[in-house]
């Protein structure tokens, strides 16, 4: 019957938050390894057999001065038990996110509770990658938090969009609704342009009450404004005229709260979005964005001095 040696090497729980899990590797002992390190005659290929690694990977810890190349006896390279300890803390510091221009460092602290120059150095390391896995942490968090809502999204049978839910289900009522190719070209646009300023976080949080679900009249409103602004060449007075009429729906949108709106919103922040919108829009577009935000400022400051009287 074979039997075994068990050989311990250390995991990693680092970006679990649990405590690092042991991985134990059996080697039988019809290899006679354990007999073999104590002689210096194990190979390469045993080495990365036993600390769970590959025999690239030594040969990349010769080549960076993490491992002491072994003397080469018979035309190979004869390794130790020393080599197996040695790769197996460096494997256990990397696993643990040190990185491996550190690790030499981090090994070469002996035990002195007195602390020293080298041992503060090691520390600075080990907290700064420490900080570092904390931040990747928060960040996979809030990754795994937005695909919870990306399936939440598709199970509620809404498309998936950069925006907030009641902003796609806005422009895909209007893309629904439109009548023809050319006023569903230019919502597809609009949408395009709202998804990139959602991405790119310029997008007033106030400014998700304007995609409220529309009635019959409101969803006619915005169709013709889109066909209106798309299919005729537009005068001075034509811009002025959409423009205002743009606004104002914005005002009915608002409704009752258009107060509270024109308090809270930050103008440097619809101005930034308004520059995202010229930048990214054809001529015809930054003339009527222009006009809106002439207007759109206009308003607010308007609401807000009615609202201090």
């Amino acid at each position: 019957m074979s039997t075994s040696n068990e050989w311990i090497v250390a995991g990693s729980g680092s970006m679990t938050g649990r405590a690092p899990r042991a991985i134990r590797l059996r080697v039988p002992v019809c290899c006679d390894v354990t007999s073999q390190l104590n002689t210096g005659a194990v190979q390469v290929k045993d080495i990365a057999e036993l600390t769970g690694t590959t025999v690239r990977t030594i040969r990349y810890y010769h080549q960076v001065g993490l491992l002491a190349v072994p003397p080469v006896r018979d035309g190979r390279r004869d390794y130790d038990l020393s080599h197996v300890a040695r790769v197996g803390r460096v494997r256990w510091l990397a696993d643990s996110g040190l990185p491996l221009a550190q690790i030499s460092a981090a090994l070469s602290v002996a035990r002195d509770p007195t602390g020293g120059d080298q041992r503060d150095a090691v520390l600075t390391d080990l907290r700064a990658t420490l900080d570092l896995l904390g931040e990747r942490i928060e960040g996979l968090t809030a990754q795994r938090d937005r695909l919870v809502t990306l399936v939440a999204t598709v199970e509620g049978g809404e498309s998936l969009s950069p925006m907030p839910p009641r902003a796609a289900a806005f422009y895909d009522a209007l893309a629904e609704a439109a009548s023809d190719d050319t006023t569903r070209t230019g919502v597809r646009r609009e949408r395009d342009f709202m998804e990139l300023a959602y991405l790119r976080r310029e997008v007033p949080p106030e400014a998700e009450l304007l995609f409220a679900a529309l009635d019959d009249q409101a969803l006619t409103a915005s169709l013709d404004a889109f066909s209106e602004s798309l299919t005729s060449e537009l005068s001075d007075e034509d811009v002025e005229r959409i423009a205002a009429a743009n606004v104002a729906r914005m005002r009915d949108r608002f409704g009752e709260r258009l107060p509270e709106v024109t308090q809270a919103i930050d103008t440097h922040a619809v101005r930034r979005l308004m520059d995202l919108f010229l930048a990214t829009g054809n001529d015809r577009e930054r003339r009527l964005g222009r006009a809106v935000l002439t207007k759109l400022l206009a308003t607010i400051e308007e609401a807000r001095g009615n609202d201090s009287h």
